[in-house]
């Protein structure tokens, strides 16, 4: 029954999931001629059930082959914006280009080390657990790490309104208006008081 309800998903054309569900469906029949194997082996009457179980199968499967692809895909989308913030605070040229040849299997090596001469040492450990290639315990491992170490967002703020670059000073003095305008009051003095290459001092 699964082999003939993902063809005729498959064969319609309608369906953006047909590689998902294709897969799905092999690895699906590999599994029942398994479990038939055994049921025969082991002289197991069959359940009346079978069906339901068939059914559950699938479903378990299909569902489990989308939030697979939907973390993908949300974690792909991630790295952009993570990507996009970046050129804000350091020079958007390599950036840019990392983020043009990230995908690329030819050039991700490339790209992975521009990115990391690029970042500065406190970032490094923030941004590149996002982008490097590693098995899901690492990825996991490093995410518990890193939701440990999260600093105190009013910190991280005022720090930031002490940097070279003078939007990333906005976004900060900006951000920590909204969340704490006593904080932002008593930095904002402090950013205008760092002389900025290039920008006229504010008397």
């Amino acid at each position: 029954m699964l082999p003939t309800v993902v063809t005729v998903i498959c064969d319609s054309g309608e369906s953006a999931d047909a590689p998902v569900l294709r897969k799905m469906a092999a690895t699906e029949e590999e599994h029942l001629a398994r479990f038939d194997a055994l049921v025969r082996a082991r002289r197991v009457r069959p359940t009346a059930l079978q069906p339901l179980w068939h059914a559950a199968g699938f479903a378990l499967g299909y569902g489990t082959a989308l939030l697979d692809e939907e973390f993908a895909f949300r974690r792909q989308r991630a790295v952009r914006r993570i990507l996009r913030i970046l050129e804000l605070r350091t020079d958007p040229e390599p950036v840019r280009l990392v983020r043009e040849h990230l995908a690329d299997p030819a050039r991700r090596a490339n790209a992975l080390e521009l990115l990391d001469t690029v970042l500065d040492a406190p970032l490094r450990p923030l941004v590149m657990p996002f982008v490097d290639e590693v098995p899901e315990a690492e990825r996991l491992r490093r995410a518990e790490a890193f939701a440990q170490g999260v600093p105190d967002p009013d910190a991280f703020l005022r720090e930031h309104c002490r940097h070279a670059n003078p939007y990333v000073v906005l976004l900060a003095l900006d951000a920590l208006t909204r969340h704490d305008p006593a904080a932002a009051r008593t930095s904002a003095p402090i950013a205008y008081s760092i002389s900025q290459p290039g920008c006229p001092s504010i008397p």
